[in-house]
């Protein structure tokens, strides 16, 4: 079913959640406010969790905000992510989640070609992936979408942090301490909203873009006041000895 679109817009013909059209989602995307209190070398990971660039989308050289971020473009990149990682083995609602995440990297300017700026040996993208039959959004719900569009910049602080502080994304014995830096943050995830572990969100939808880009996030957000006071306090923390 065609989804209602902009009156300058083609029409895009998307599968979405019951109740919820592709307008909606991308004013969700777009409107979402900031947040507020009220509301190194690393592993390499497989083919399926690389970060999936569209066609329609074009990266660039350095990290900045992309110039045609379009309707089109937000729904080929959800599109193309969601199917790598759940054909990857990845569950359909923590799919729909890291490529929300993706997302809110990539629009805000995150994401380069130059693997020098994102401080990284592999590259970890896939470019000019092609949208196979009709995109499937369906996995997208709205309570999902402005959650992640909200918070983004906090789930990725809560990673920096680990990684600064640890020296690697994710082991099981982080688990701890990745439950009590998000608790630090006070942000109350909705009910009807799944989050990924911490391992799925920094080993799968955060890793692609290199611990460099996820450091700017912080400093960024930390000057603009996007991010959680109880975050921000744990900014600060020594950084570990070695990142292998």
């Amino acid at each position: 079913m065609s989804q209602q679109q902009r009156a300058d817009s083609p029409p895009i013909d998307v599968q979405m959640a019951a109740g919820y059209s592709l307008l909606q989602l991308v004013e969700d995307i777009n409107g979402a406010t900031g947040f507020t209190e009220d509301k190194a070398a690393m592993g390499t990971i497989p083919r399926g969790h690389y970060l999936q660039i569209p066609e329609s989308l074009t990266i660039p050289n350095a990290m900045a905000v992309p110039d045609n971020f379009t309707d089109r473009v937000i729904t080929d990149f959800l599109s193309v992510n969601y199917a790598a990682l759940t054909r990857s083995g990845v569950r359909e609602a923590e799919a729909a989640f890291c490529s929300m995440l993706r997302l809110q990297m990539v629009r805000n300017g995150y994401a380069c070609r130059d693997l020098t700026q994102r401080a990284i040996y592999v590259d970890e993208y896939t470019y000019n992936v092609h949208v196979e039959g009709r995109p499937n959004l369906s996995a997208f719900t709205q309570e999902m979408v402005s959650f992640v569009a909200t918070y983004w910049a906090n789930i990725v602080a809560v990673v920096a942090h680990i990684f600064r502080v640890r020296g690697h994304h994710f082991k099981p014995e982080y688990q701890r301490t990745y439950d009590r830096t998000w608790r630090a943050a006070t942000i109350e995830v909705p009910a009807n909203v799944q989050m990924p572990s911490w391992e799925i969100l920094s080993r799968v939808a955060l890793h692609p873009f290199g611990i460099r880009a996820l450091h700017r996030v912080v400093q960024n957000e930390a000057a603009s006041g996007g991010l959680s006071k109880g975050l921000m306090l744990r900014m600060d923390s020594a950084c570990a000895g070695s990142a292998p």
